[in-house]
């Protein structure tokens, strides 16, 4: 397949703690296209697949398949939903799709191919994909894209757990779950040569030059219209502080090692 990007760039995170924030900052460079949330990569059966397999669930729409073996699950209400790929019909329509099919040769070039084109539409290089889950699948994408890079973005835990209670519906025990878990995920990567760490707290308080490093460590030049004022707030640090008293105990508990860890205080 021709006008393939071999250099993708993969983000994920715990939810809430700014993946999108860092998504829509990173497509606004001129060479970097990050499209709509996918749910593709955070899958473990993608990367087992037989091309046979994977062409016989797409055709079919047996989506459901796709959950299986996933660590977090997708729903708050704990159902099963067919997420995967879910924001398709934004890149590509069924047609485009099943040409795809007749010129790949395997499940990683399938996806090389597609958001690859999505960026030539788009006029840049590069294509980048966010999924918060993606946290949890960081070796296999490292692995199909030996020259591909992963941005995990890391914020306080307190904030996120309040942000997924507040904003998302989460119970605590559900919330404290989700982000020691996508932590647990990063941090057995965080000193791989192709995983990248940007704190939310940096990106909103420090927005330039936050960006710029990690700009330049994806090997990027520097662009001043990256940084969107707009899109970026510093208000929700520290939103930790507006919990109920009865549940600050429990994030302690749970989480005060890893974010003294992470160089957090408490």
């Amino acid at each position: 397949m021709n006008e393939i990007c071999e250099n993708p760039i993969l983000v994920g995170g715990c939810g809430s703690s700014g993946t999108t924030l860092v998504k829509t900052l990173l497509n606004s460079h001129s060479k970097v296209a990050c499209g709509p949330e996918m749910s593709v990569f955070d899958r473990p059966k993608i990367y087992e697949m037989t091309w046979e397999g994977f062409y016989n669930r797409w055709q079919s729409k047996a989506f459901n398949y796709f959950d299986e073996g996933c660590i977090f699950p997708l729903r708050v209400d704990g159902g099963k939903g067919a997420y995967f790929a879910f924001n398709r019909d934004e890149y590509h329509d069924e047609k485009w799709v099943d040409s795809l099919f007749a010129k790949a040769h395997d499940v990683r070039e399938f996806w090389a191919g597609y958001f690859s084109a999505y960026a030539k539409r788009k006029g840049k290089l590069i294509w980048a994909e966010k999924t918060p889950n993606n946290v949890y699948c960081i070796a296999d994408f490292l692995n199909w894209y030996p020259d591909g890079r992963f941005v995990n973005v890391l914020r306080d835990g307190r904030d996120v757990i309040a942000s997924l209670i507040e904003t998302r519906r989460f119970d605590p025990l559900r919330a404290i779950f989700r982000w020691i878990t996508s932590v647990a995920a990063y941090q057995e990567y965080e000193h791989h040569p192709r995983v990248y760490c940007v704190r939310y707290e940096n990106l909103v308080t420090k927005p330039e030059a936050t960006m710029a490093a990690m700009i330049g460590w994806l090997d990027l030049e520097w662009e001043h219209n990256i940084y969107v004022e707009n899109e970026v707030r510093s208000e929700s640090v520290g939103r930790w502080h507006n919990l109920p008293d009865d549940i600050v105990p429990f994030i302690r508990l749970a989480c005060r090692n890893q974010l003294l860890e992470l160089g957090y205080e408490w």
